[in-house]
């Protein structure tokens, strides 16, 4: 009993550790932390199944404040494209009125 108590404090601390890197925008460490994250919610659900149910809802939550974090970030890129490709095409434009 005590090896799946271990295993639900990690995958809890392991989720809000995620969640702190998406708040903080590096994206590399979620990137890295989610991947062994995947590996341990495999091996866990592998081994203890239903046991898990517990922590669930926490999990659920932090994922959906890491969705909410990338889409944040997803719309401030877009933004920043959209800017850059504006000034691009006024550049462009003004460099089709120099005369050569």
């Amino acid at each position: 009993m005590l090896k799946i108590e271990i295993l639900k404090v990690k995958l809890l601390a392991d989720s809000q550790n995620m969640l702190v890197a998406a708040q903080q925008g590096d994206w590399e460490r979620l990137s890295q932390l989610d991947l062994l994250w995947q590996e341990q919610v495999k091996q866990g659900l592998s081994l203890y199944k239903n046991d898990l149910e517990s922590i669930i809802p926490q999990l659920l939550l932090d994922n959906d404040k890491i969705q909410s974090c990338l889409l944040d970030e997803q719309q401030a890129v877009l933004g920043k494209h959209q800017s850059e490709l504006k000034l691009f095409n006024q550049v462009k434009s003004y460099l089709a009125q120099v005369p050569t």
